[in-house]
């Protein structure tokens, strides 16, 4: 038995495999980071273009053109600005809980707590077990 044959799949269970796989990635993209302020960002940017260069020339396939060009481009400019930010805060959290520093620790926990006082995140007190 050579090397390719010990890795091919059946056409059963490539069949098999594909479908959840789609699935799966159909139903779990409306959940992506970043991905529904970038399209709002987007929409708004394209629809304004799209009413400037309507009322400016009254020519529909050249303002929807432009509208749907700026559209792509805004939202592709706002999911790359998010998706960078949310990589770069994810790092300097990684970096700081790495480096054990105690005033490192510290600005990370007052950073924390801002942000959960920001999104409305209470903390519930620990009972007392008796």
């Amino acid at each position: 038995m050579d090397d390719r044959t010990k890795y091919t799949l059946t056409p059963e269970e490539i069949r098999e495999n594909q479908g959840g796989n789609r699935w799966r990635t159909v139903s779990s993209f409306v959940n992506a980071p970043c991905l529904r302020p970038s399209l709002g960002t987007g929409a708004v940017g394209g629809l304004g273009i799209f009413a400037l260069r309507y009322f400016g020339s009254r020519s529909l396939i050249s303002s929807a053109t432009w509208g749907a060009g700026v559209f792509g481009l805004t939202a592709g400019a706002s999911w790359t600005v998010c998706r960078r930010a949310m990589y770069a805060k994810i790092q300097e959290e990684e970096e700081a809980l790495n480096m054990r520093d105690p005033r490192a620790l510290m600005k990370h926990g007052e950073k924390l707590k801002a942000r959960q006082a920001r999104e409305g995140f209470s903390p519930v007190a620990p009972r007392d077990s008796d």
